[in-house]
């Protein structure tokens, strides 16, 4: 028969004998998401977590928190705690034996709660969001770790996302995070890990999110690394609208603008090259207007 929202809410109520009501006012009625800005902070013995909802409309629900150590013995011992979201802010710290070291500190890491997550991590060397990366139970433990890492201008970071980038093994969200968080490291070795790396990836999402690093460099040397790409008829069209678009940035104007203009009439699925060629021309005659004025 024709049923209503709220019948398959009474259902659900009759079988669990708990009341949905708030829950379906949330998550099925109310409009938005939870956006969590969590900051993790080390002092001593003692694990701080903050947990901020940032958005105007306020949720209330469970969080998965956990602190995963290594005592001195080298056994693996979890403090694990579910915090009740239900105002502006909450705060918990947690104790932590002086034989132990701070491995992982996760957040909702099955993804329980459907959410935009801003982790901050106060760990000068980054080890606690290095360790999530590499060793992290789940797929969205890695990818929070890896956002986490963005924008931090450490050269001691570039050697494990290179390693994560090339383990061909490893879900492809996970790498192509690790990708942009390298392309977010300014500096000729980053770029050059960058390379290596887009020399070997054979998965064409990661490929493509390396040629989108590359291109934010605006390196000239790029253009010769990015036209076999372009040349390369077996080469996926989003790696290829990837490849014109960072080829425009190269900065090489008088070889960029006669190879994008060849690729203009390319056939493609969803004409996905065509349309990088164009975006490409487009960034190039931009640039060249700020230059002249």
């Amino acid at each position: 028969k024709t049923a209503e929202t709220d019948d398959l809410r009474k259902i659900f109520e009759e079988n669990s004998g708990k009341s949905l009501q708030e829950f379906f006012d949330q998550w099925i009625y109310g409009a938005g998401h939870p956006e969590l800005r969590a900051t993790v902070s080390v002092n001593n013995s003692t694990v701080n977590i903050k947990v901020r909802q940032t958005q105007v409309n306020l949720f209330r629900f469970p969080l998965d928190v956990m602190i995963v150590l290594r005592m001195s013995d080298g056994i693996e011992k979890k403090i694990e705690d579910t915090l009740l979201i239900e105002g502006k802010e909450i705060e918990k710290s947690y104790s932590v034996p002086n034989v132990a070291s701070i491995k992982r500190v996760p957040i909702d890491q099955h993804f329980k709660v459907l959410k935009k997550l801003d982790l901050v991590v106060q760990d000068t060397s980054d080890s606690i969001l290095l360790n999530s990366l590499i060793e992290g139970e789940t797929v969205t433990e890695k990818i929070s770790a890896a956002r986490a890492l963005t924008g931090k201008q450490s050269t001691d970071l570039i050697s494990p996302l290179k390693n994560v980038i090339l383990q061909e093994n490893l879900y492809w969200g996970v790498r192509t995070e690790a990708a942009k968080t390298l392309g977010s490291i300014k500096g000729d070795a980053s770029y050059e890990a960058l390379k290596e790396c887009s020399e070997m990836v054979q998965n064409n999402k990661v490929k493509e999110s390396l040629v989108h690093a590359l291109g934010s460099f605006s390196k000239a040397d790029s253009f010769d690394l990015l036209k076999p790409i372009l040349e390369n008829n077996n080469e996926s069209g989003n790696v290829q609208y990837a490849a014109a678009v960072a080829i425009a940035r190269s900065g090489s104007e008088e070889k960029s603008i006669p190879l994008l203009s060849t690729l203009l009439d390319r056939k493609s699925y969803k004409n996905i090259v065509a349309r990088g060629a164009l975006e490409g021309l487009k960034i190039i005659s931009l640039e060249s207007s700020k230059r002249e004025t």
